[in-house]
């Protein structure tokens, strides 16, 4: 006759989680799998039944059962806090059996519970990572005309499906090595091409990542922003030292009448804000990041700055509430003064403008030496920045939460060999080998940050 055991197996989690399994083995499995969960992190009873065997089998394998049972839970006793475990006993109940029909006594026994911190909750030695990247493509626009409508996005688009695939493999390539938790892009065509950037890493890195986009109101250029976010399963977000990300809330902003009626302010045509929740364990924070690309060009440093105001006044309740905001982006200022000069579009990004210093943000070039603060091929130009919250600048001793780690400029991303010339960047871009061209005429800042 075939012996089968079978092993029901009763787990009661933290949390009140509770869980019944069923597996089929032969006793030696089950001394292997008493010893491996002897040591867990959970309360469990296990329940032993044996089917009816033959008279003779019976009297060979009880026997043995009991002396395996017994080996696997003395094993307990030998653990580092032996002194705090309990060993029940083995009762044994006896059923009456059907005629013609023998059955090996029913073995209840109880597991002692070891307690140890629950796996699904941070310690504070476990430090999770969260970076967020700006980056602005330089027209990401693919191959296809048929939804572009501008004459100057026509003339835009890549050329040939070719010159379009290198385009998003070269960015691809580029995101693979940083692997930022969330990318902030500007002068993106659609969600489509972002869509294309994030198959382009999944089929070729191996990393997953989802888009998030808005459709502007820039008719003239069709250009857009958008994000991608990097998506991790449970357990490999653990062993990488990641954050689990999901976005809450997405949201464009609209302008009040009152600010409609006030001339300092001015329409951002280009924004995009993302709610995203951070969790590790069973600890959660959440953080509010605004991309945007303001009016380019030094004349219209004085529409700029009526936009930087704007983007302020749509985070600062927010800021002043203590949360977690970023906004980042392609900010096109000419402003080289670090704390930005009164009356300059950065001052005016940052709050200054405001009596109310609850609302500042502080702009992250700080933290680089003046010499790594260009971001655009043109020479001293810092036009891209990230600007945070005073509340991710350090950590909270009381409790688990963001605080900046690095702050770093990533030209290597996108300079292949040397920098490009401007004028054949420009002009050329296409004439150029493709060892030697440069991704794009800015060059992407990255801000990382520990969950602890």
């Amino acid at each position: 006759m075939w012996l089968f055991c079978t092993l029901w197996r009763v787990s009661i989690y933290a949390r009140a989680h509770a869980q019944l399994s069923c597996a089929y083995a032969c006793p030696l499995f089950l001394v292997l799998s008493r010893q491996h969960e002897r040591f867990g992190d959970r309360s469990t009873v296990s329940v032993f039944v044996a089917f009816p065997l033959s008279p003779p089998l019976k009297k060979t394998l009880f026997p043995a059962t009991i002396v395996i049972l017994f080996l696997a839970y003395s094993g307990c006793s030998k653990h580092k806090d032996s002194s705090s475990i309990k060993l029940p006993a083995a009762v044994e109940v006896a059923a009456e059996s059907p005629k013609n029909d023998e059955l090996v006594p029913v073995l209840v026994a109880a597991k002692p519970k070891i307690d140890f911190a629950p796996r699904n909750v941070a310690r504070p030695d476990d430090v999770r990572q969260f970076s967020v990247m700006s980056w602005n493509l330089e027209w990401f626009f693919d191959n296809e005309i048929g939804d572009n409508y501008s004459k100057l996005a026509k003339e835009q688009t890549a050329a040939s499906r070719a010159r379009w695939d290198w385009k998003r493999d070269a960015v691809a390539a580029s995101i693979a090595k940083a692997q930022p938790s969330v990318a902030a892009f500007q002068e993106i065509e659609n969600k489509r091409v972002l869509w294309y950037l994030a198959r382009a890493l999944a089929r070729d890195k191996d990393l997953e990542y989802h888009e998030i986009c808005a459709e502007g109101d820039d008719v003239f250029t069709e250009q857009d922003v958008g994000f991608v976010y990097r998506s991790v399963a449970k357990t490999a977000a653990a062993a990488a030292g990641l954050c689990m990300i999901e976005p809450i809330l997405v949201a464009t902003f609209g302008r009040t009448a009152a600010m409609h009626n006030d001339d300092s302010l001015a329409g951002v045509s280009k924004h995009l804000a993302v709610e995203y929740e951070l969790s590790s364990g069973d600890e959660t924070e959440r953080v509010t990041i605004v991309t945007i690309h303001l009016r380019a060009k030094e004349e219209a440093v004085g529409t700029r700055t009526k936009q930087a105001r704007t983007v302020h006044a749509w985070v600062a309740d927010k800021v002043r509430a203590g949360e977690n905001v970023i906004v980042l982006g392609d900010f096109n200022t000419e402003e080289e003064q670090i704390p930005a000069i009164e009356g300059s579009d950065m001052y005016a990004a940052c709050g200054f403008e405001t009596p109310d210093k609850s609302d500042d943000l502080v702009d992250l070039h700080s933290q680089l030496p003046k010499e790594q603060r260009q971001t655009h091929l043109l020479v001293g130009k810092s036009f891209d920045r990230i600007l945070v919250s005073p509340p991710l600048l350090e950590n909270s001793p009381d409790r688990v939460d963001l605080s900046l780690a690095k702050f770093e400029r990533l030209q290597d991303l996108s300079i292949n060999g040397t920098v490009d010339v401007p004028d054949d960047h420009w002009n050329k871009y296409w004439e150029l080998d493709d060892a030697n061209r440069d991704i794009s005429d800015h060059w992407p800042i990255m801000a990382t940050f520990q969950f602890k």
